[in-house]
């Protein structure tokens, strides 16, 4: 199952054992240069605690299935996890440009495979206008080129499809204005017509 980032945010970690939430999922923890998510942080009854990902039986997009409490591990148990990581607070800092360093936005979601945990795929926010216009871009995690923590390089010919798509719906955009106008313009002139006669 194909999932974005920030979706897994606040689902129940439910117990296989009881049927009871245990905990919920308030952060993820992942490494982009690798490609994958290695857990997750979540909040219990007790404080919060790490699910690595190797301790899920089941994920979906309303609930993560765990055997039992024993799934979610301390911070001191888990350093692999807490220590070098990322989390997914930083993942809007994350610059998004083409290998010609030309800027395309901030990075804005991950996308999962449940069944991996690898990401597949990334969320790029352009900003608020574009965003608004042509909506977020989606890039495939074959078009990353180089990934860090900080930077997020994409290929040339995802960059040239961006520019492409903005392109697209600019010329569109401006063929239906015109249309409108002229419609508008014959509808003016139909009933000044109208009036004169």
């Amino acid at each position: 199952m194909i999932n974005l980032a920030t979706s897994t945010l606040t689902k129940p970690v439910v117990s296989t054992a009881n049927a009871e939430t245990i905990a919920t999922i308030t952060d993820l923890i992942y490494d982009l240069t690798e490609r994958t998510v290695s857990g997750f942080e979540v909040l219990a009854p007790a404080g919060k605690y790490v699910l690595p990902v190797g301790n899920i039986k089941s994920a979906s997009n309303t609930q993560f299935l765990v055997e039992g409490i024993e799934a979610l591990l301390p911070y001191e148990d888990a350093p692999e996890l807490t220590a070098g990581l990322t989390r997914g607070a930083t993942l809007h800092e994350i610059e998004v440009t083409t290998t010609e360093d030309v800027r395309v936005g901030m990075l804005g979601d991950l996308v999962i495979d449940f069944s991996t945990w690898a990401i597949i795929g990334f969320r790029v926010n352009r900003g608020t206008l574009s965003d608004a216009i042509l909506g977020d871009v989606a890039v495939p995690a074959s078009a990353a080129v180089t990934v860090s923590a900080t930077l997020l390089h994409i290929s040339p010919e995802m960059a040239v499809s961006l520019q492409n798509e903005g392109e697209q719906l600019l010329s569109s955009s401006v063929q239906s204005a015109s249309e409108t106008a002229g419609n508008l313009l014959k509808q003016g002139q139909a009933l000044l017509d109208g009036l004169i006669s």
